[in-house]
C-alpha cells in the first residue's frame, strides 16, 4: 500500500472511533480548543519572527467542531502491517488524547518540504484522508501544528530547557548536527527557513543564507542542509 494513503486510511479509522467509550481520556472538547492550548508554546519567546509566526498560526484556527481520539504518534514503526488481507494494526496509544485531526498529520508531516519524498506529500495524504471518510482538515490547520512543533523544538534547543542537548532537536528539523558554538544560531535559522514559505511567497521567503548573514545564497553552511 502507497505511505502515505495507509496513513491516511488508519487515521481515519482513528479518528473515527466513539469518543464516549474513552471517559476520563484526557485532551481538548474541540478542535479549536486543542489549537489554542498548542499556541502556548510562543509565549515568552521574544524573536520578532517566532511573533510573527504565532499571529499566522493564530488566525489559521480549526472550527469549533468537537474533537476527535488521536492517534499521537501515527509514524512507521506503529502501523502493523499483515502478510494476509487483515486491516493494519497500531501499537504505541500513550499520547492517544481527544483532539484535532490535523494534529496527527503534523506528527508525520513535521513541516518537511516534501512528506513521504513527494511533491505535494501533504495535498496527497489529505486527499487520501477525505476518500477514507475523515474529517475536513486543510493544509494550513496541519501546518499550524507543525510550526508549534518547529517552535517548541526551537524553545528546547534555545533555551535549555531540560531535556536533549540541542543537536537533537535540530537532527528532529531534519539538519545535520551542528558544532556547539553555532547550534543556537541554526536552531534561529531552522525556524526562519521552516516557516517563511507560509507566511510570505516563496519568491520572497528567508533563506537560511539570510538569517545567518551569510553572503551567498547558494553558498549553504556545512551544517544547514534542506529537510526532506
Amino acid at each position: 500500500m502507497i505511505p502515505w494513503q495507509l496513513v491516511a486510511e488508519v487515521a481515519a479509522a482513528v479518528h473515527a472511533v466513539d469518543t464516549d467509550l474513552f471517559d476520563g481520556l484526557r485532551g481538548h472538547p474541540t478542535r479549536r480548543h486543542h489549537a489554542e492550548a498548542e499556541l502556548e508554546v510562543f509565549e515568552g519567546l521574544d524573536d520578532p519572527l517566532v511573533r510573527d509566526v504565532g499571529s499566522w498560526a493564530a488566525e489559521h484556527l480549526p472550527p469549533q467542531t468537537p474533537s476527535v481520539l488521536l492517534h499521537g504518534d501515527l509514524l512507521g514503526q506503529n502501523i502493523l502491517l499483515s502478510l494476509d488481507d487483515e486491516p493494519p494494526g497500531l501499537i504505541d496509544f500513550e499520547r492517544a488524547c481527544l483532539g484535532d485531526p490535523a494534529y496527527d498529520f503534523a506528527i508525520v508531516t513535521r513541516g518537511h518540504r516534501r512528506p513521504f519524498r513527494i511533491d505535494n506529500g501533504l495535498a496527497r495524504l489529505l486527499d487520501a484522508y477525505a476518500a477514507s471518510n475523515g474529517q475536513a482538515v486543510t493544509p494550513e490547520e496541519v501546518h499550524l501544528y507543525e510550526l508549534c512543533l518547529v517552535t517548541g523544538w526551537y524553545r528546547q534547543s534555545s533555551t535549555g530547557a531540560p531535556g536533549h542537548p540541542p543537536e537533537f532537536y535540530l537532527r528532529q528539523l531534519g539538519y545535520a548536527e551542528p558544532s556547539s558554538k553555532s547550534s543556537l544560531k541554526i536552531s534561529v535559522t531552522l525556524l526562519l527557513y521552516q516557516t517563511t514559505r507560509y507566511l510570505a511567497p516563496e519568491s520572497t521567503a528567508i533563506t537560511p543564507e539570510v538569517a545567518c548573514g551569510l553572503p551567498g545564497r547558494h553558498e549553504r553552511p556545512a551544517a544547514v542542509r534542506d529537510p526532506s
